[in-house]
């Protein structure tokens, strides 16, 4: 089965942030008896005034504060496209958790948008989280029922999972909608040789090796294929012979 995207590395940012407030400290001496009325009253305007002045300036500061956050310019809003180059710059530097969920994103935005269902597909493929990936693709053929790379991708997860009928079956879905359409036809190899159907996956093999050259560098490593180590067609497809 042909490899079709990049391999995952996961990597997760964190977000600090620091929160502040203010202490009020009061303190009291000794007062003389023959002025304690004054005094209490004194101090009680005195404690009253500094708390008053003290939430007054709080209040304040929060005032300037919100003020000031308000009047900082907002950032805009990406649109669809936008996003989707995002996630394909996160994907294309490694990034793959963050490219996850930027696709995610943008299907949200657009559940309509074929490209992001077949990276996002593709990078749960390659990391090996297959029923993720079947997850991705079956929502995408609710929209592209009639898209081959999106049946071809969907039969590969199958065919990864040991689902071979069901993989085969989609592989012919694709062809019926892309003749042309060589993955299809050389994961049909790939599935007829896990079924030990020999004649078949020589066939289907042979077929796409002579529509894309490179069909024999794939074959020559693939171990979905070792059934046919042992066919002399197979050997010389690959150079052995």
């Amino acid at each position: 089965m042909s490899s079709i995207y990049d391999a995952l590395n996961k990597a997760q940012a964190t977000d600090t942030g620091m929160s502040q407030g203010a202490e009020i400290a009061t303190g009291g001496g000794r007062v003389p008896r023959m002025g304690f009325v004054l005094a209490a009253v004194l101090i009680t305007f005195a404690v009253t005034s500094l708390v008053f002045l003290t939430l007054g300036g709080d209040k304040g500061r929060e005032g300037l504060a919100v003020q000031a956050e308000e009047s900082l310019p907002q950032a805009a809003p990406l649109s669809a496209p936008e996003m989707f180059l995002e996630a394909e710059a996160l994907r294309k530097s490694g990034q793959a958790y963050e490219a996850i969920r930027a696709y995610e994103d943008v299907l949200k935005l657009t559940p309509d948008r074929v490209e992001a269902y077949l990276q996002l597909g593709g990078l749960y493929f390659s990391h090996g989280e297959y029923n993720q990936a079947l997850i991705t693709y079956t929502r995408a053929l609710k929209y592209f029922r009639h898209d081959a790379r999106v049946l071809n991708n969907t039969g590969s997860v199958l065919l990864a999972m040991g689902e071979t009928e069901r993989a085969i079956d989609y592989f012919h879905k694709a062809l019926r909608d892309n003749a042309d359409f060589v993955e299809p036809i050389y994961n049909l190899a790939c599935a007829y040789a896990q079924k030990g159907d020999r004649p078949q996956a020589l066939a289907y093999l042979e077929r796409a090796s002579a529509m894309h050259d490179a069909v024999r560098q794939w074959a020559a490593g693939d171990p979905d294929l070792e059934s046919l180590e042992d066919e002399a067609a197979y050997r010389a497809l690959i150079g052995r012979e």
